[in-house]
């Protein structure tokens, strides 16, 4: 495998330095020794006109000599929200940059920038901070060399020992900016009204600026809310019942691949339950209310866009929710007789389609 991609690499040296033979312009390869990330899809360019437009880039710029020459890793991924630059600087001051776009062109110009930033138009005149006055000055064996400062010598001013030079940190990668979600559905709930009923749903979910310190761990935080309605349906001959209820839950998500994300919530849950008759001696008819906790699982699905990344992306969830009331209904006829008393535990299952903004 190494062989195969040394022979691809000398090729495509070849084909850029032909490509400029004609123009007498440096090849971008005299300036940088670039490399392209193990499976990097540079999606909006291919890697000649990359090199291509590098060099038009760096084309005023003095050629450092192959010993001063940066070794440069870059890639261009796309995500569900646009696209990825990376750029990675081999070598002891090295260090990794991402920078998130909306568009592949502008993901183009921002590796194009990077990469033509590390060459150092410097290199034929020794920088200050290069220049070492006088020889370091070995220490003593230890313990003497416990200090920082090694003994006076002759030569002002003394020396500072030598450290062992710590590693350099792993770059921190800025996580992705997460979008608000509003969706539609429906649920399937049972022990609220005396017979299984289906309600119509409007969600809202938004990100909280919590989400770039926790995605490290893979958990993204979010705040939930949420409306649902139940139209009234016959329950006996002559009693409807049906409900309206308002929740709000903190989420935690974590992605699995590109796509999908688990979760679950927890929160709370208020609303009237509604009873209706059409008896000419009913129960009490009206608005009961009714306040609990809820916990919910829930699995996402998004649907990611290639051909336009930036633009809103669907997704449908799946959810289960259960619950316990602290406040419940319950009917009772006119005569003290109770229809039906509301458990204190309940669930429900929902479906969701949506659109991330």
């Amino acid at each position: 495998m190494r062989p195969l991609a040394g022979i691809a690499a000398l090729a495509l040296f070849g084909v850029t330095r032909a490509a400029f033979a004609g123009d007498g312009r440096v090849p971008a390869t005299d300036y940088v020794d670039l490399a392209f990330a193990p499976g990097a899809e540079l999606p909006c360019t291919s890697r000649a006109e990359f090199l291509d437009e590098l060099a038009v880039m760096l084309a005023s710029s003095p050629v450092p000599p192959a010993t001063k020459r940066p070794v440069v890793e870059v890639s261009i991924a796309r995500g569900l929200r646009g696209f990825e630059t990376t750029v990675v600087l081999a070598g002891v001051g090295g260090g990794a940059r991402n920078f998130p776009e909306q568009s592949c062109s502008s993901a183009k110009k921002v590796a194009l920038l990077a990469v033509a930033l590390f060459v150092d138009p410097d290199y034929g005149s020794p920088r200050v901070s290069t220049v070492v006055a006088t020889p370091v000055v070995a220490c003593p064996p230890p313990p003497v060399c416990a200090s920082t400062v090694c003994p006076p010598t002759a030569a002002p001013p003394p020396a500072v020992c030598p450290s062992q030079s710590a590693p350099a940190p792993a770059p921190v990668l800025p996580s992705p900016q997460r979008p608000i979600r509003l969706a539609i559905g429906a649920e399937y709930r049972r022990g609220l009204t005396p017979t299984a009923a289906v309600a119509v749903v409007l969600t809202a979910e938004v990100p909280l600026a919590l989400s770039s310190e926790l995605h490290p761990t893979g958990l993204h935080p979010s705040v939930s809310i949420g409306a649902a309605t139940a139209p009234a349906t016959l329950v006996r001959d002559s009693f409807l019942f049906g409900y309206s209820s308002l929740t709000a839950a903190f989420c935690l998500d974590r992605p699995f691949g590109g796509h999908l994300q688990l979760g679950a919530c927890g929160g709370f849950e208020a609303g009237l339950s509604r009873a209706i008759v059409r008896a000419p001696n009913p129960i009490a008819p009206g608005d009961y209310p009714f306040l609990g906790a809820l916990v919910r699982a829930q699995a996402t699905y998004t649907f990611a866009s290639s051909a336009r990344p930036s633009a809103p992306a669907p997704f449908v969830r799946l959810a289960l929710d259960g619950g316990a009331l602290v406040v419940r209904p319950r009917y009772q006829v006119t005569n003290g007789e109770q229809i039906y008393s509301v458990p204190v535990l309940g669930g429900a299952l929902s479906g969701f389609v949506g659109v991330a903004l």
